[in-house]
């Protein structure tokens, strides 16, 4: 009995002496002194060992790749034998550099030395992590469908698009006093997540708690900037909405879809611009209950609120709040600032305070409000149209965001610049991807047999109706950027595209069938601050013997008064003369609203056709490594940096 406890002791005494020195191989502490010489501090019999790693240093995309390995998943996105949970990245930095973190097909860089970059872990293994002291984003995806159970997120973060995407272990999140930024599906399918509780914050994005299953409540606490339309969607749980304090905008129209399970939605605080004004799918919601003082609602049915015809104190208390908060760092550049300031100057000129109505809607232009069509139109500004201010904040505006204005007043061509002597290159439908392409979607069976216009239109008309245009939704993941791969991506994942995705697709069928193509990416004079492009698309007609518009975004081409198709330059310069165009009538947005040329020709394209860009070889996967020239055509006197520069309007709609 003597001797068995005596070998008990002992072997108890082993076995801590093993565990203890396990631990010791599971826990590190590492200083990088040298970026990129991680894999030289951690020994390859123990990086798949280490369950919690503190690291600290300057940190290049080679060391983030090794992290990534040792929680589980390697550098082309393959599981792994790593066992990383605990993360204490606090003192570390990450240096922006060329080379790649991730490859597999995305080729990821660090490119700001504030961002946990995008995919960074993704289905890794993580569980906690402290993130850098630095840190003021965290990217796209960068921890989607990882093992991660609980984050501390610091002050004045932007979340960016699914970057806690399907983290189904993650049960706590702790927001900051203020949060900047909630990107689309941020939290989706995150399904341990019960509430979700936000102090200030600047910006919450449409589907931004989209298929978060067992949330029941969200509640914002603090101030809330903007949120847009559509901010629950597919919430099956959701019971409550709550916000609590002051809003400055809201999107709209529907606030909530498919939440089966949602019986209040509830505002304690002021809001100045009120877009939501109805919910989709929610069969226990059909009224807000609003304590608080909203000046403009989009539905007063659904939102109530007092309509401040005549001043009152609540009335100019929600005014001060809102000039306040528009001077504070924090919510000066928030989106729908702008319009709230607008609705304020609307307001102010209906009640009679002409100088407060001018001064709001001089701050309203300053923060970035450009609607000058609507100022012109308004009738809730007609009390200050007289007035000085008013007529030269009305000029100041029609100088940038009058379209056709700016369009007209753009510098002439200069073709007595042009040395460029190349020529534009298009895949022959010979070329095995084009004789694929037109085998896979039966091009002759969509094209029919008519004349070559009918069956250019035939083409365009099937995609349209295919592949529905989705402008935020970008490019399917890990996707080669060519219509056979792009097209199976959309059918598989239920999916539209945006006008490039589009555009790309349509010009390989053309290519496909024998007929010279390209996409055209057209881009407004303020292109740096107005990222709301529009890539159209031309094919060679040879019956007509010249270049036509198609746009399958919106199924649209473009003629003259004598039924002529005409190409972007021929609409272009028809917009700056004032010479009449003819869209065709059944152009559309997905068969749910009709385009008009007042709309579409006169506003949106005449604000894009400023700069018009193109590549020099026309063919398949022209954006996935292969390497064609990007030339833009500019007017002259033009100093934007897009692509190589032409200036010579007939080399850039040179016959084929």
């Amino acid at each position: 009995m003597t001797v068995n406890r005596k070998f008990g002791y002992i072997l108890l005494a082993v076995t801590l002496l093993l565990h203890v020195s396990g631990m010791a191989a599971e826990r590190k502490s590492v200083t990088v002194k040298t970026p990129g010489t991680l894999n030289s501090l951690i020994s390859g019999s123990e990086k798949y060992e280490i369950t919690d790693l503190k690291i600290s240093g300057r940190l290049i995309a080679d060391d983030l790749a090794l992290l990534r390995d040792m929680a589980g998943c390697d550098k082309e996105e393959e599981y792994t034998k790593g066992q990383l949970r605990h993360l204490d990245m606090t003192a570390a930095t990450l240096v922006p550099g060329e080379t790649t973190y991730i490859g597999n097909g995305k080729n990821l860089k660090i490119t700001d030395k504030n961002s946990i970059p995008a995919y960074l872990f993704s289905n890794c293994r993580i569980e906690r992590i402290e993130l850098p002291q630095n840190t003021k984003r965290i990217g796209d995806m960068a921890f989607m469908q990882s093992a991660l159970k609980k984050i501390k997120l610091p002050e004045n973060i932007i979340l960016e698009n699914g970057a806690f995407r399907e983290c189904r272990n993650l049960s706590d999140v702790t927001f900051p006093k203020f949060t900047k930024e909630i990107g689309v599906e941020c939290f989706s399918g995150c399904s341990k997540l019960r509430k979700i509780s936000i102090n200030d914050i600047g910006y919450i994005a449409f589907h931004a708690f989209k298929q978060i299953e067992n949330v029941t409540e969200i509640t914002i606490h603090g101030v809330l900037g903007h949120a847009d339309g559509w901010m629950c969607y597919d919430m099956p749980s959701l019971k409550t909405l709550r916000f609590e304090d002051f809003i400055i905008s809201t999107g709209g129209p529907d606030i909530a879809e498919n939440c089966p399970e949602l019986e209040e939605i509830i505002f304690l605080g002021d809001c100045v611009s009120m877009g939501f004004g109805k919910v989709t799918g929610c069969p226990l919601t059909d009224k807000c209950t609003v304590k608080g003082y909203i000046i403009r609602s989009a539905n007063r049915d659904f939102i109530e609120y007092e309509e401040p015809i005549v001043q009152n104190a609540r009335f100019n208390e929600v005014c001060a709040t809102l000039d306040r908060l528009t001077d504070m760092p924090q919510y000066s550049e928030v989106f729908g600032v702008e319009y709230a300031l607008y609705d304020m100057a609307c307001v102010y000129s209906i009640t009679g305070e002409k100088e407060k109505a001018v001064a709001a809607l001089e701050k309203a232009i300053r923060k970035g409000y450009g609607n000058y069509k609507w100022l012109c139109q308004d009738k809730d500004l007609d009390n200050i149209r007289n007035e000085e201010g008013f007529k030269k904040l009305a000029e100041e505006l029609r100088k940038t965001k009058d379209y056709l204005y700016v369009l007209k007043h753009s510098g002439p061509y200069a073709t007595a610049y042009t040395t460029n002597k190349e020529k534009f290159t298009y895949a022959s439908p010979d070329d095995e991807d084009m004789r694929k392409i037109r085998t896979f979607f039966n091009l002759d069976v969509i094209a029919g047999k008519g004349d070559e216009i009918s069956q250019m239109k035939n083409i365009m008309y099937w995609l349209h109706d295919q592949i529905r245009h989705d402008g935020s939704g970008g490019f399917p993941r890990n996707t080669k950027r060519n219509a056979i791969d792009l097209y199976n991506a959309c059918k598989a994942q239920n999916r539209g595209l945006n006008c490039r995705g589009l555009a790309i697709v349509l010009s390989e069928m053309y290519l496909a069938m024998g007929w010279q193509a390209r996409f055209i990416t057209c881009q407004p004079k303020d292109y740096i601050h107005d990222n709301d492009c529009h890539v159209i698309f031309m094919v060679w007609s040879r019956t007509l013997d010249k270049w036509i518009w198609m746009d399958p975004s919106f199924a649209a081409y473009v003629c003259d008064e004598n039924g002529l198709l005409l190409h972007p330059g021929e609409v272009r310069r028809r917009l700056i003369e004032g010479k009449p165009l003819v869209l065709n009538k059944d152009a559309n947005w997905n068969h749910q609203s009709i385009q008009t040329k007042e709309y579409y020709l006169d506003e949106y394209m005449a604000k894009n056709l400023y700069y018009l860009s193109t590549y020099l070889h026309n063919g398949s996967n022209v954006e996935s490594g292969n390497s064609s020239t990007y030339f833009t055509l500019k007017p002259e006197g033009s100093d934007a940096e897009i692509g190589k520069d032409t200036y010579d309007e007939s080399w850039f709609w040179q016959k084929p």
